[in-house]
């Protein structure tokens, strides 16, 4: 600068999954087109933007690393990708060229905040950091990524869908004095609201790991995610495995919620199995297999899916298996199963957290209208704490463990219920593990799964103990549709 040198370490000027390099692609481009005609290095910078960084590096990058839409390190890039929106745009009203075109990655990212956004239509699922607001409420950021992307489709029914969720969301508009422009600017009153209940209930992002399930897309309906796939960004958190459940409010979530940082990365802030040995909880590596989702399956009663997370701790963690299986039986039950082994004895720790008080009863544990009940094994301890007093930068929430000490294999069945849990049977065969479940319409469920090998089987019997339906539970990924089926 000035003809005096100002060496810098060039940090993801190459790296399209890092959110500053939006910032580098904005600069170059506005400046190669505003100066157009002023400048004689314009067009070189233009076709920087185009041909290099567009056409060279993120185009491929999108395709081959964010099948499905959504981003790596999550709501910090998310605010950086709707500027990245924001420049497909202006490129397209200045050149006639659509960027948005190039690849999925831009529609499939419609789609993808629609999941994300919980069925009270309030808040984001709060993946990664959240150094802004650690809460995951829905902001004006969130809205304006919403309505570039129906901006650049509107053409597409998701289009539609998208504009009928903003518009009974909780920011209808934007309320930072700063943002208002943006709903000046492309706010599209050309596209007619469609329905939610057009979209799938369930959704997979391959390139990101988010699984994405709901009961429906009513208000009060109950929503799942889990993560299982790539860990490679320096603002995603050591998460793999981990799930969250919703209904009406927070049922389980991240603890990273209740913190006053945001930033909170480490294994023990998710509701996942976590591994403890000599006083420390053994850590994740970053790692693009980190979590791998070996089974997805999605019907109108149940959806089943399971994931593999061994490899995001690698060989040198004591960490040989852990793998998570779950069926979630629609409306408002999940029955989850893990299998833990490490190398030598350590100790296997499920953990859930919840922003209420975990209490117990003769059944289990109570978290608001939460509950948790322990099915398999039977000789964990359990401990529940509120964050607060463990930790000085957690303003909030509660965790409650089932822990296995001094083991190398453990087997976890829990139940998680929104409301009232059923009558219980535990089930045991030298194989399987399972449970029988009595559910408030009067039906009952039966879930088993393998001990030792992925998989098990689903029933689901009637009021009078008639079979409804008998259904093996394999390893495979269901391909679903962005639409109803």
């Amino acid at each position: 600068m000035g003809g005096t040198p100002q060496p810098w370490s060039g940090w993801s000027v190459d790296n399209p999954s890092n959110n500053y390099y939006y910032s580098f692609l904005r600069a170059t481009m506005l400046l190669g087109l505003a100066s157009r005609g002023e400048n004689s290095a314009a067009d070189g910078w233009v076709n920087k933007f185009r041909e290099e960084k567009i056409g060279g590096q993120l185009v491929p990058t999108f395709a081959a690393d964010l099948s499905g839409g959504g981003s790596r390190e999550w709501d910090r890039i998310r605010v950086a990708m709707m500027r990245l929106f924001e420049l497909y745009e202006l490129w397209q009203e200045t050149t006639g060229e659509r960027l948005a075109d190039l690849s999925p990655h831009a529609r499939d990212s419609l789609v993808h905040m629609m999941h994300t956004i919980v069925p009270t239509l309030d808040r984001v699922a709060p993946v990664g950091d959240h150094s802004r607001d650690s809460t995951g409420a829905l902001f004006d950021y969130h809205r304006n990524y919403l309505q570039l992307l129906i901006r650049l489709f509107h053409d597409e029914p998701v289009a539609g869908n998208a504009q009928w969720l903003l518009a009974h969301s909780s920011v209808t508009r934007m309320n930072q004095r700063f943002m208002f422009v943006y709903d000046f600017l492309y706010h599209s009153t050309d596209v007619a609201e469609r329905p939610l209940s057009e979209l799938n209930t369930a959704y997979y992002a391959r390139g990101t790991g988010q699984l994405y399930l709901r009961s429906s897309w009513a208000n009060d309906a109950t929503w799942v995610h889990l993560i299982a796939g790539p860990y490679t960004e320096s603002h995603a958190h050591q998460d793999q495995g981990s799930l969250m459940f919703y209904g009406g409010g927070w049922l389980a979530y991240d603890a990273n919620v209740g913190t006053i940082s945001g930033i909170r990365q480490e294994v023990a802030m998710h509701n996942l199995v976590r591994i403890d040995q000599n006083g420390s909880s053994a850590s994740m590596r970053l790692h693009e297999n980190a979590g791998q989702l070996f089974a997805l399956r999605d019907t109108p009663a149940f959806a089943y899916a399971g994931c593999d997370v061994s490899q995001g701790y690698g060989g040198s963690s004591g960490v040989n298996r852990l793998e998570r299986e779950m069926v979630f039986a629609k409306p408002d039950l999940l029955v989850v199963f893990d299998r833990v082994e490490t190398a030598a004895a350590a100790n296997h720790v499920w953990q859930i957290n919840s922003p209420s008080p975990f209490n117990g009863v003769n059944s289990g544990f109570v978290s608001g209208v939460l509950h948790v009940r322990g099915v398999h094994p039977t000789d964990t301890v359990s401990r529940s704490q509120a964050w607060n007093s463990i930790d000085s930068d957690i303003a909030s929430g509660y965790r409650l463990e089932l822990a296995r000490n001094d083991a190398s294999s453990s087997r976890f069945l829990t139940l998680l219920s929104r409301g009232q849990l059923a009558a219980t049977t535990p089930r045991s065969t030298a194989d399987s593990l399972g449970v029988q479940i009595g559910l408030s319409t009067g039906e009952s469920i039966v879930v088993d799964f393998n001990r030792d090998t992925r998989g098990g089987h689903y029933e689901r019997y009637s009021a009078v103990g008639d079979l409804i339906e008998a259904v093996d539970l394999n390893e495979g990924v269901q391909d679903l549709s962005v639409s109803a089926p």
